[in-house]
């Protein structure tokens, strides 16, 4: 009968229970790979250069902004550009008397004490449109770049409107990593651990891929103590 059934018969030995549980669960973009993209003044939106699912590169411009702030400040430059040059003339004119003993040695220091002064000031005006971000001969433009590559996800700017620094304007993520999440019940028969390989199916393509652990966290819900489950996608299964 033993061989009939097949039958056989083993010593008990200790080895691993295999046991699997589904949950329904999404795919998200990776956070620590997303870039907000805002304006750091507020001004007139000229031109919107991309549109929401386009594939940005790095440095690529997204948007041009009016910034009426940029115009005081070139403005600002011109002027001291101006008074530079003046100086500079000055300057020269005093050092050539000075050097032919026509001039006393106290203007020949105050015309370059001067020259010194206006070079001073044109750097500071440069110094401020650079930490404005702005060109001296933007005319006031102020241009939004991507600052990595990725793919607009998110989009909420148009022409004509006027935004303020605070407005989140694009959305950038990298799709190239990303993760599933999914909530796991309240039960103690269940263990899932940070770095533990899981597997999930697609419903749409049926494709088989494999995952990683990164975070258990209870934000799902804190009252029943459900975890929330972010896994980093790995590749096909």
């Amino acid at each position: 009968q033993m061989l009939e059934f097949g039958i056989k018969l083993a010593s008990v030995e200790r080895g691993e229970v295999q046991h699997s549980s589904a949950y329904p669960a999404k795919l998200i973009t990776n956070i620590d790979q997303q870039a907000h993209v805002m304006s750091a003044f507020a001004g007139r939106v000229d031109s919107v250069h991309v549109l929401l699912g386009q594939q940005v590169k790095k440095g690529q411009v997204l948007a041009t902004v009016f910034i009426p702030e940029l115009v005081d400040q070139q403005a600002n430059l011109s002027i001291a550009q101006e008074a530079l040059n003046l100086a500079q003339q000055d300057y020269q004119r005093e050092k050539q008397l000075f050097d032919q003993g026509v001039s006393a040695r106290q203007d020949y220091q105050k015309a370059y004490n001067a020259y010194r002064q206006a070079q001073i000031q044109v750097q500071a005006a440069r110094s401020r449109l650079s930490a404005l971000g702005a060109s001296t001969g933007s005319q006031g433009r102020y241009t939004l770049k991507a600052p990595l590559n990725g793919v607009v996800s998110q989009k909420d700017i148009v022409v004509g409107e006027y935004i303020t620094s605070d407005k989140q304007l694009f959305v950038i993520d990298q799709l190239d990593q990303l993760w599933v999440e999914f909530v796991l019940p309240s039960d103690d028969s269940v263990t899932v651990q940070p770095n533990q390989e899981i597997r999930f199916k697609s419903l749409q393509t049926g494709n088989i891929f494999n995952a990683q652990v990164q975070s258990l966290t209870t934000e799902a819900d804190a009252q029943t103590g459900r975890l929330q489950i972010r896994a980093k996608v790995l590749s096909n299964a």
